[in-house]
């Protein structure tokens, strides 16, 4: 599966650092294959650049991303990718019940986390509802993708 790390490189006259956040290649609803990551991590980093245009994202692999979406109640963005590597993961709006096993992918593997709460701060009719896991995440964790065991996308990592 396509999971890559998202890459904003700061900006030094607008004095932004690095950013990165982890991101997973899905169906965008209308726009076909595209990146679905955090919108708090390198998308807020770089609409805080004042400069025009801004630095571009990019995939640590090199690829350019282009903000397709931004959903910042859901914290969620869509990036365009122009090469989709390996086939794109369904994001579906499936919740999972408090207990339920599911899978992390972090950029050092996957692991299987359980499901604590479902807090249930998105509206469940237009996307996933906030998860409490068994773990704690890293910086650099935001964006990774929370599989069922279908292999579909439930959620991503924020905070």
């Amino acid at each position: 599966m396509a999971d890559l790390t998202i890459e904003f490189p700061g900006c030094q006259t607008c004095n932004l650092p690095l950013h990165r956040a982890r991101g997973s290649v899905a169906h965008h609803p209308t726009h076909g294959p595209a990146v679905v990551t955090c919108y708090h991590g390198p998308v807020h980093q770089r609409e805080q650049c004042k400069c025009n245009p801004p630095p571009v994202l990019v995939s640590t692999d090199g690829r350019q991303l282009d903000v397709i979406e931004a959903i910042q109640p859901r914290d969620v963005a869509w990036l365009r990718i122009a090469d989709p590597r390996g086939a794109p993961r369904t994001l579906v709006a499936t919740t999972p019940a408090p207990g339920a096993l599911v899978t992390v992918v972090l950029p050092g593997g996957q692991s299987q986390r359980t499901v604590l709460a479902v807090v249930g701060r998105d509206d469940p009719l237009t996307g996933t509802p906030e998860l409490l896991l068994d773990t704690t995440f890293q910086a650099g964790d935001s964006g990774s993708p929370v599989l069922d065991a279908q292999g579909e996308v439930i959620a991503v990592v924020r905070d």
